[in-house]
């Protein structure tokens, strides 16, 4: 086997993907994204809870709070998410499937500020015969023309994720407050 070969990833749909992706997202995001994906998927039925019984059911995730999941070992999240990175990195022969995971986990506003600005690259460079019925559909819920616009439209209304470094705001010697 050589160092190059893919990892085998087990089966997923859109909606479970994304919601394995964006696990520690905000329900209340994760429930739009759910939303779109089940509509992808043509399922649109499909709810959080479903998505999230499902990983369950597959040994993907695991519960350790009421309302808190964590990935188990088997769902190999890390290599999903290089995935998507190269999809990001490479759009060109991205496929449509791809293409909407990466609009969806933008959608649920759990990608850092690099992979966001990747994502609205994307999907400003889509051309017309390119666009998805997922896209199409969160373009008519959001009442754009355009994907641009659907992009500019979830990236203000998804902030990016607030990192602080260990001791961002500790004054100590750069303030020239450390007591002496």
């Amino acid at each position: 086997m050589s160092p190059r070969s893919r990892v085998i990833l087990p089966p997923l749909n859109l909606t479970e993907e994304a919601v394995l992706l964006a696990l520690d997202g905000q329900r209340s995001r994760l429930r739009v994204v759910v939303n779109a994906a089940a509509h992808a998927d043509g399922e649109p039925h499909m709810t959080l809870r479903g998505a999230r019984r499902s990983l369950r059911a597959a040994g993907l995730v695991e519960r350790v709070g009421p309302r808190s999941y964590r990935p188990t070992a088997a769902s190999a999240r890390v290599e999903r998410r290089r995935l998507v990175g190269g999809i990001l990195f490479y759009p060109k022969g991205a496929a449509p499937r791809e293409i909407d995971l990466a609009v969806l986990l933008l959608l649920s506003g759990t990608m850092p500020t690099r992979a966001r600005r990747l994502t609205r690259g994307l999907m400003v460079a889509l051309p017309a015969d390119a666009i998805t019925p997922m896209i199409t559909w969160l373009m008519r819920q959001y009442g754009v023309s355009t994907p641009k616009e659907l992009a500019d439209e979830i990236m203000w209304e998804t902030p990016e994720p607030m990192h602080f470094e260990e001791g961002a705001f500790d004054p100590g010697m750069a303030a020239g407050l450390d007591g002496a």
